[in-house]
């Protein structure tokens, strides 16, 4: 039963969820519940958001540098 809820989460892209949906209690009825599961895949969201732009950033940074090192040892008056 839980595989098919976890494998629906990913279907609708909420992988968020899918991994920690398990975590969120039922507390005060369904419409805090339903938030909390929203507020979760929000963070998840948020996170996710964070590394790619890090990981992008990184990214760009290590072909920049890739090609100054490039311009560097094209300009060298010495074979390499």
């Amino acid at each position: 039963m839980n595989e098919s809820i976890e494998k629906n989460m990913r279907t609708l892209k909420l992988s968020g969820l899918a991994k920690d949906w398990r975590t969120v209690e039922y507390r005060y009825g369904t419409e805090q519940y339903v938030r909390d599961l929203m507020e979760l895949e929000l963070r998840e969201r948020e996170a996710n958001r964070i590394k790619l732009s890090i990981l992008n950033r990184i990214s760009k940074s290590s072909v920049e540098m890739l090609a100054t090192i490039s311009f560097i040892i094209s300009a060298a008056p010495f074979a390499v």
